[in-house]
């Protein structure tokens, strides 16, 4: 229900933050990249990091949040999309490390093996929606529009989602707003 309700927030926000402005169509290509991108860099992310809080400590999910940089950089020299760079691979390297001393100076990387696994699966499906977004960007739109379908996009996933957990009964229920 968190996720639904930033992803949902966000897209209201950005379509009255488009009201006004020069806009191209969102034409059905523009759509579908909404949904894929909503689902891969979002949604899927989301529920993955969200499920897995309740039975990881803190320092798991914070290395989930620092994973998605140096393997979009990976990706992207794999798809040809970035050339590696030495200066570029060292800067990752030792983000990438301080985030790790804080991980675990912070917190120990402790947890349930499934749930910790399901956790890093996360920055896998960010770093895959970071690659999908650059390759598949619709000529001419603009990146206000493709903001806008995403997070749509991840609402749409995550309402759905919900609704078929059996989300819905509980927040319609009395005892929920007591």
């Amino acid at each position: 229900l968190y996720a639904l309700a930033s992803a949902a927030g966000a897209a209201a926000f950005l379509a009255l933050f488009r009201f006004g402005r020069p806009r191209s169509t969102l034409a059905g290509s523009v759509l579908l990249y909404g949904a894929v991108a909503g689902l891969v860099s979002v949604a899927v992310p989301q529920v993955l990091i969200y499920s897995a809080s309740a039975f990881v400590s803190a320092g798991v999910a914070s290395l989930a949040y620092a994973f998605p940089t140096p393997l979009t950089y990976v990706l992207a020299c794999l798809f040809g999309l970035e050339r590696a760079s030495r200066g570029r691979t060292l800067g990752i390297a030792i983000a990438f490390c301080g985030a790790l001393m804080l991980a675990f100076s912070r917190s120990p990387v402790s947890g349930e093996g499934v749930w910790i696994a399901l956790a890093m699966l996360a920055p896998i499906s960010i770093a895959a929606g970071n690659i999908y977004r650059t390759k598949f960007w619709p000529p001419g739109s603009t990146a206000l529009d493709l903001a806008l379908v995403m997070s749509g996009g991840a609402a749409l996933w995550l309402g759905l989602g919900w609704l078929a957990s059996g989300g819905a009964p509980h927040v319609f229920h009395s005892s929920a707003w007591r």
